[in-house]
């Protein structure tokens, strides 16, 4: 009888041990992607191709490898990569190089650095060139393994782009990046944060409401620390131990916040014997916590369409269709408005070497360290449009109570944060067109006019302002009362791709004003003054408060010095806009 009741101890202990050890979580998924790249850096790609299959093939795991074009073009690892087995899926990594243009009859842009966003990306080509590019990198990876891809990625890949392989090909799955605010000229920020989500048809940065999505499933690579991951995307799974202390422990800990919809892996252009180092050790966790590996394909199958709240005791993260909310030491650090906007990338392609995905934001931390709303121990209520916060520590910072995506209202014990109904289309209005208005500005016009002369050139036409731009505005229209100085030149040759030219291109700039809701200074001699002093001279006597700039395409206008010789700081920058603040 002793022997039995010290037996079931034994037994009951070594219960404990297995379902309580720190090594052991709830059963979940995880998916194993990597981007396989041929890097001048890396002189033997096949070694590390070989390398990096052996761990996964050690443990018997489930992955996905998504290969570049110049992958498909080498003989030498298609051989390799054909005798992997059976668990692994093979897809497309949609990096852009010299030789794929090349194949794709396109001109490649050299930038001088091949992760360029304008260079690398599909959104910094046009779409009949995006168009190629695709058909050129399917119908390559068709003829070396006899059928189309249904997984495809890159560290953005750009709705149109999304949709034209969907609908032509039948892709079901994208990896893209996590939110990182500035790393590697990339600025992605506002996604929901670190996990899978359907985009909505017209950008791929925001999730969808039911009857507007895209249809293919977005993993997000290198998910972040719900808390330190805000302030510096290095605090990932990918990069956690280039940190202090950061260790395979803390890779373990943040697998356990994701355990159902994570996505970690290694790009495979590294020195061969890397792979049995960090990489090796992280394939060795999923083991150990019980994750089961599964390929992009298969993972969207099991995926639940319900966006997940994250919640550590530091940090919570809870997203909808709607908005999505960040609070960290009791402070909401980050309030966004998913809005039914149009990518800015979608029809036209970006020309500056950084990329610029910025979600509206009422409230964001990493842009105004003053904009936040401490809220202490508050309890708070969500709901997929709205959300309670009942007795927080302080009242609704002032950018909250001003913001058109939001309204609050006052409860017994709190606030009501309520979405609004709000629409952030491209703004279209008609003006006469920039060939009638450089006409208007003709020495003679008004003699030839009289002389009956040029009456045809008196033309009408439509003009944009883009969704991007109106973002930037709402921004500048929360912003305290000031004079906004614009600059004062059209231009008549520049490219545009979206059906109406951008009205800055005819230097209609009114609409500023309209959407700021602030008076605009035009002046061109701060933009081309040669001497520092004098145009910060000549901002003081301008009365200058703020530095409105917009970007379309090739048209970027710029600060003609540095901000800090001139006293101006950035408080926003999106796709289209950049507005620079006069320090006094």
């Amino acid at each position: 009888m002793k022997y039995k009741i010290v037996k079931w101890c034994w037994l009951l202990i070594t219960f404990i041990i297995v379902v309580f050890s720190s090594d052991v979580v709830q059963a979940g998924y995880v998916n194993i992607v990597n981007p396989v790249r041929i890097s001048v850096y890396n002189p033997d790609p096949v070694a590390s191709i070989k390398s990096q299959y052996s761990e996964i093939n050690k443990l018997n795991l489930s992955s996905t490898w998504l290969l570049t074009y110049d992958v498909l073009d080498n003989l030498q690892m298609i051989n390799i990569i054909k005798q992997f087995d059976s668990n692994q899926e093979i897809g497309l990594f949609l990096e852009i190089t010299e030789n794929y243009a090349t194949a794709a009859d396109i001109s490649y842009h050299k930038t001088g650095s091949w992760h360029f966003a304008n260079a690398v990306l599909l959104s910094g080509y046009t779409q009949e060139e995006r168009v190629k590019l695709i058909d050129t990198v399917f119908e390559k990876y068709k003829l070396v393994f006899g059928k189309y891809p249904v997984s495809v990625g890159s560290w953005w890949t750009d709705s149109f782009s999304l949709i034209y392989m969907k609908d032509r090909y039948g892709i079901v799955v994208d990896l893209g990046c996590s939110d990182q605010y500035s790393t590697d000229n990339y600025s992605l920020w506002g996604q929901p944060w670190s996990v899978p989500y359907y985009p909505s048809k017209f950008h791929s940065g925001i999730p969808a409401n039911f009857k507007d999505s895209l249809g293919v499933l977005r993993l997000q690579w290198a998910p972040r620390d719900p808390k330190y991951g805000y302030f510096d995307s290095l605090y990932s799974t990918q990069d956690y131990f280039t940190k202090p202390a950061k260790d395979i422990n803390y890779f373990k800990y943040l697998l356990s916040l994701y355990p159902d919809q994570i996505t970690i892996g290694l790009e495979g252009d590294l020195p061969s014997q890397l792979y049995s180092g960090n990489y090796r050790r992280q394939l060795e966790a999923v083991k150990k916590l019980n994750l089961t590996a599964v390929t992009m394909r298969d993972y969207v199958k099991l995926h639940k369409e319900l966006l997940p709240q994250i919640e550590t005791k530091e940090a919570t993260w809870y997203q909808s269709p709607n908005y999505r909310i960040g609070i960290i030491d009791g402070k909401i650090i980050d309030l966004r408005r998913y809005l039914n906007i149009k990518e800015p990338y979608y029809e036209r392609p970006n020309r500056e070497n950084t990329l610029y995905i910025n979600i509206p934001a009422t409230i964001d931390y990493m842009n105004d360290k003053n904009n936040i709303w401490l809220i202490g121990d508050a309890q708070i209520k969500y709901q997929d449009s709205s959300f309670r916060i009942d007795f927080p520590k302080n009242k609704p910072p002032d950018a909250l109570m001003r913001s058109p995506y939001f309204t609050v209202q006052k409860t017994v014990s709190g606030y009501l944060v309520k979405v609004t109904n709000l629409s952030l289309d491209d703004y279209i209005f008609t003006d006469w067109s920039i060939e009638t208005l450089h006409y208007f500005g003709s020495k003679r016009f008004w003699v030839r006019l009289l002389k009956g002369q040029g009456w045809d050139k008196f033309v009408r036409t439509k003009y944009l302002v883009s969704s991007d731009e109106l973002v930037a505005l709402n921004y500048l229209r929360i912003k305290p009362k000031g004079k906004i100085l614009v600059q004062n030149n059209k231009c008549l040759q520049c490219e545009y791709h979206s059906q109406y030219k951008p009205a800055v291109f005819a230097n209609l700039r009114d609409y500023i004003t309209k959407f700021s809701n602030k008076k605009i200074i035009y002046d061109k001699s701060v933009f081309i003054e040669p001497d520092r002093k004098k145009i910060k001279d000549l901002l003081n006597y301008l009365d200058i408060k703020y530095i409105y700039l917009t970007k379309y395409e090739s048209y970027i206008e710029r600060l003609p010095f540095s901000p800090g010789d001139l006293g101006v700081e950035k408080v926003f920058e999106n796709a289209n806009a950049a507005i620079w603040e006069v320090v006094k």
